[in-house]
């Protein structure tokens, strides 16, 4: 429909449509209504011819409906099952339209042509005027890791490390880095703050009690500490979570809550003597809640290439233009590493860190990769719940229109100067397909469970699976085998329910 219709037929020129008087009875004795006339000549009003324009926020093209194949000559073959898509009028939790942190309009255009076998513009929905507002996010500093500047508070921060210090002092420091859910923690950069007596106080005392609760429940195996270590290992878990529940009423909640709360969320998941499902569900349950609460998954809902998602509508990272991915290899590797390791079948990747970066880029970066962190947990746990016939738990984070991040090494990316003849983007690194399979799998199993609800079943299963297309294009891109259980875990999200 037009936003303002034209005015057609007598109504074209307002003020000029002839009406008909009804006739008067003779016998009424009311005088008739006076007569008005004109007293100057009005001008003719025009009415503007109105166009539709497309906005580039807030208007569907067809050409820019939805992303695309990069195997032009691939056919189709779609088995629609509408029952994996059934929904529920049970909405236990949602994010509000009024939500100041939730991005409603996705990224722009994708980069890549039509490649599958049906018709994809009738997926397309209708493109409609909508209101813009561009002030929609509140000017307010994104809290962070402040603390409260509360006499009690620091002295209370100084005691626990007092306590930590005495039990653990200063020993050799072995550095391993991992490839997985504990990517988010800079050691070089943590080790420099735990070594300056102004900035120690400024860590969470909870965060590094939690870290060395989930070390020592690593090394308490039989063949290792056996009982013993896994004695203290319980030990170190109540002190992290007494500081932590300290920390949060006296009203020191940052960051580092979010990260000890994290650590404590993977110790209560691990198998150990205390373990039980409800104290695994209690754990992520704080976590979803501590990460909701400070708005550490829309830590960039500012960047305008953020990859953001509507609610209720299929995650679909949307690309800038480019060549099809047919035939192409990815560059990931150094070209030093091309030759000498064509041999090797899995190499061993860290997300790297950016040496220039400042502190705060570099906590901002902690904040994206923990995020991330949080839902592959939350994703393990909801994939255990399905396997095992349970109810699938309503955290936030299954929600894709809760997430208006970078993925995991996006940023440093951006840093490096970009090889001509790479066909891959930062969003279709290793770690962004992984992302991306997290998300698009989260949102499927929430559609099925009735968490989320689509206007059109078919249309968002036939977008899914374009989608887990697209993903699963790119990652056979990656001839580079980089971490490869980062690829085997997408593909077991892209195959399994997607």
């Amino acid at each position: 429909y037009d936003a303002m219709p034209k005015r057609r037929g007598p109504d074209k020129r307002p003020g000029t449509r002839q009406r008909r008087c009804k006739k008067r009875a003779p016998d009424d004795p009311n005088p008739p209504n006076p007569k008005r006339r004109r007293t100057a000549p009005e001008p003719e009003q025009q009415t503007p011819d109105l166009q539709p324009h497309l906005i580039k926020e807030n208007m569907v093209d067809s050409k820019h409906a939805s992303p695309s194949s990069r195997h032009p000559d691939r056919p189709a073959e779609l088995h629609i099952q509408t029952s994996t898509l059934q929904t529920s009028p049970s909405l236990h939790r949602h994010p509000s339209d009024s939500d100041p942190f939730v991005k409603q309009e996705e990224s722009p255009t994708y980069r890549r042509p039509t490649g599958y076998g049906y018709e994809q513009d009738s997926l397309a929905r209708a493109a409609f005027p909508r209101s813009i507002d561009l002030n929609t996010l509140p000017n307010e500093p994104h809290r962070m890791f402040e603390l409260p500047a509360s006499p009690i508070l620091q002295a209370r921060q100084r005691e626990w490390w007092d306590r930590i210090s005495e039990a653990y002092g200063p020993h050799i420091t072995r550095r391993h880095n991992t490839t997985h859910q504990l990517a988010f923690i800079n050691i070089d950069f943590l080790a420099a703050q735990l070594y300056d007596d102004a900035e120690r106080v400024k860590v969470q005392p909870a965060f590094i009690l939690a870290a060395l609760a989930l070390a020592q429940l690593i090394r308490s195996s039989v063949a290792d500490q056996g009982a013993a270590g896994m004695a203290q290992a319980i030990d170190l878990r109540i002190q992290a979570q007494t500081a932590l529940d300290e920390a949060r009423q006296s009203g020191a909640l940052n960051a580092d809550l979010a990260k000890a709360q994290f650590l404590l969320a993977i110790f209560e998941s691990s198998a150990y003597t205390e373990y039980s499902y409800s104290r695994a569900m209690t754990a992520l349950h704080a976590l979803d809640d501590v990460i909701q609460s400070l708005s550490l998954a829309t830590l960039d809902a500012r960047d305008p290439s953020v990859s953001s998602f509507t609610h209720g509508s299929v995650p679909t990272v949307f690309l800038e233009d480019g060549d099809p991915l047919t035939g192409k290899v990815c560059k990931c590797l150094p070209h030093e590493m091309n030759d000498a390791s064509k041999d090797y079948k899995s190499r061993v990747y860290h997300l790297p860190w950016h040496p220039g970066w400042t502190p705060s880029q570099t906590h901002d970066e902690e904040i994206r990769r923990l995020c991330w962190g949080a839902l592959s947990l939350i994703s393990d746990h909801n994939a255990q719940c399905m396997a095992l016939g349970r109810d699938v738990p309503n955290f936030s984070l299954n929600y894709p229109s809760n997430f208006a991040l970078l993925f995991p090494g996006e940023a440093f990316d951006r840093l490096r100067p970009k090889d001509p003849s790479d066909p891959l983007l930062p969003k279709e690194s290793v770690w962004g397909l992984y992302c991306r399979s997290m998300i698009l799998w989260n949102f499927c199993v929430s559609v099925k469970e009735g968490h989320i609800k689509v206007d059109d079943n078919i249309e968002a299963f036939t977008e899914s699976v374009r989608e887990a297309q697209v993903i699963e294009d790119a990652l056979n891109i990656h001839r580079c085998n980089l971490d490869t259980t980062l690829m085997y875990l997408t593909r077991e999200y892209l195959f399994k329910y997607v």
